[in-house]
C-alpha cells in the first residue's frame, strides 16, 4: 500500500483562493490587514516567497494536504530597548461555503498550536505547517496569530489575520510554480512530468542513481545490497526481461526495495525525441512497467529517467500522461560506461568525477556495468560518509511516502 502521511510528491504551488475572490497580494514587508491595541504588529509576506504548497500522493495524483510556510511575527517596537512578546500562531484551511446570507468560509482543519516570544527583530516560528485538504474548491489557507504582551498569562493585546497569497519556485521537496494567487489543482494524475535535477540542497543526503540498460551489473548490486548502501536503480525493460538471468537479477533487486528503489528507463532505451508520436513514448514507458512489475513486486511510478537524458515537452508531456509524474536528471554526471581503451576513467578518476561535484541533495548518475563503476563505489562512499553526505533512495531525497 502506498501510504500517504506527512512526506509527498509536490507538483503545483499552492492557490488559497481563486484569483476572483482573494485580496491583491501584498508587497513585500507590507503591512497585512491587522488590528490591536498595542500598535504595528506585522506579518511581514513578500513577493516571490512561496507561502504554502500542495502536496500530492506520488502514485494516485491527489491531493492530501498543503504545507504552509510560518509567517513572520514582530513585536511591536514600543520602547528605546529591546521590546518582547509572546505570540501564538495557528494555521488553519478553510473551504468556501454559500449559504443564505452569502459566501462564508469554514474550516476543514487547523494546525498545531505555534508558540513562542517574539522580539522588534527577530520572528519565533520556523517549523512549516502540515494540515490537510480535500479537493473541494475553492479553499485558502488562514493564519490566525495572536501577541500576549509580556506573556501568555496577560489577555491578548492584538492579533492578525491573513490569507497566503504569494508564492514562489522550490525545486527538491516542492516543485511550485512562479505565480501569485492561482488555485492548485484536486489531482496531478496525467500532468506533465517534471523534471528534477536535485534534492533539497539544506538536507545531508545524496542519490546515487544506477542506469540497467543490460542483464549485467550483479556485482554491483549485490555490493549495494550487502553493503545497504541506499541507491535508485533504472531499468529497460526489454533486454533485462527477456533472459532468465535477467530476471532473476530484477528479482533480486524487488526483493531489496528497502534498499534498492526501481525507477523506468524506458522499453529498449530510444532516443524518445526521435520517436514520432506521443503514443509511441507512452509505449515506451507502458511496456517497461508491465514487463518489470511481476518481478520486482510493484510498480515503478513516479521515477521516470529518460534514455540519454533527453526529453522535451512533447516527451514530458507523455511520460506524465503515462502515469509518471518524475522526469529525473542530474547534476552529478559521470562518464562511467566508457571503457579505459576508449578514454574512460579510471576507478580514481571516477571518483574524483563524483566527490568534486557532488553537494547536499545532488543526484549522481552511473550505470550498474560501468567498466570501473563498482572498483569505484568504496571510495564514492567514503568519500561521500567524509563530506557527511548520506546516500538515500530518491523517495527519501525528494521527501517522498511510496
Amino acid at each position: 500500500m502506498h501510504r500517504v502521511s506527512s512526506r509527498f510528491h509536490s507538483i503545483a504551488a499552492v492557490g488559497v483562493l481563486a484569483a476572483a475572490l482573494t485580496p491583491a497580494p501584498a508587497a513585500a514587508g507590507a503591512l497585512l490587514s491587522e488590528w490591536g491595541v498595542t500598535g504595528a504588529h506585522r506579518l511581514v509576506d513578500g513577493q516571490g516567497i512561496a507561502g504554502a504548497y500542495c502536496l500530492y500522493d506520488a502514485i494516485d495524483g491527489g491531493i492530501r494536504m498543503v504545507r504552509a510556510r510560518p509567517p513572520l511575527a514582530f513585536a511591536v517596537d514600543a520602547t528605546a530597548g529591546d521590546d518582547h512578546e509572546a505570540v501564538t500562531a495557528r494555521a488553519r484551511v478553510q473551504k468556501q461555503v454559500t449559504g443564505s446570507g452569502g459566501p462564508t468560509w469554514q474550516d476543514i482543519s487547523r494546525s498545531a498550536l505555534f508558540e513562542g516570544v517574539a522580539t522588534e527583530a527577530a520572528s519565533p516560528f520556523k517549523a512549516w505547517a502540515e494540515l490537510t485538504t480535500v479537493g473541494t474548491r475553492p479553499w485558502r489557507v488562514i493564519w490566525t496569530m495572536r501577541w500576549y504582551g509580556h506573556g501568555r498569562s496577560h489577555a491578548a493585546t492584538g492579533q492578525a489575520t491573513h490569507a497566503v497569497d504569494t508564492y514562489g519556485r522550490h525545486v527538491g521537496r516542492m516543485i511550485g510554480i512562479v505565480q501569485s494567487i492561482t488555485s492548485c489543482p484536486d489531482s496531478i494524475a496525467g500532468s506533465q512530468a517534471k523534471q528534477v535535477k536535485h534534492g533539497d540542497r539544506s538536507l545531508r543526503q545524496v542519490g546515487l542513481t544506477f542506469d540497467m540498460g543490460f542483464a549485467s551489473g550483479s556485482s554491483l548490486i549485490r555490493w549495494l545490497v550487502q553493503r545497504e548502501v541506499q541507491a535508485t536503480i533504472f531499468t529497460t525493460g526489454q533486454q533485462p526481461t527477456s533472459t532468465d538471468f535477467g530476471r532473476a537479477l530484477l528479482s533480486y533487486i524487488g526483493a531489496h526495495r528497502d534498499i534498492l528503489q526501481i525507477g523506468n528507463h524506458s522499453w529498449n532505451h530510444p532516443n524518445l525525441t526521435k520517436l514520432k508520436t506521443s503514443h509511441e513514448v507512452m509505449d515506451q514507458v507502458t511496456l517497461a512497467e508491465d514487463a518489470i512489475t511481476g518481478l520486482v513486486g510493484g510498480t515503478m511510478k513516479p521515477f521516470f529517467r529518460p534514455p540519454y537524458g533527453i526529453a522535451h515537452v512533447r516527451e514530458k508531456d507523455a511520460i506524465g500522461a503515462a502515469g509518471w509524474s518524475l522526469d529525473i536528471m542530474w547534476d552529478v554526471g559521470t562518464t562511467d560506461w566508457i571503457s579505459g581503451a576508449d578514454g574512460g576513467p579510471t576507478t580514481d578518476e571516477l571518483v574524483q568525477q563524483v566527490l568534486s561535484k557532488v553537494k547536499p541533495g545532488s543526484i549522481v548518475i552511473m550505470h550498474v556495468n560501468g567498466p570501473n563503476t563498482l572498483n569505484a563505489l568504496p571510495g564514492i562512499v567514503a568519500g561521500l560518509q567524509a563530506r557527511n553526505l548520506k546516500p538515500v533512495q530518491l523517495g527519501d531525497l525528494l521527501d517522498l511516502d511510496i
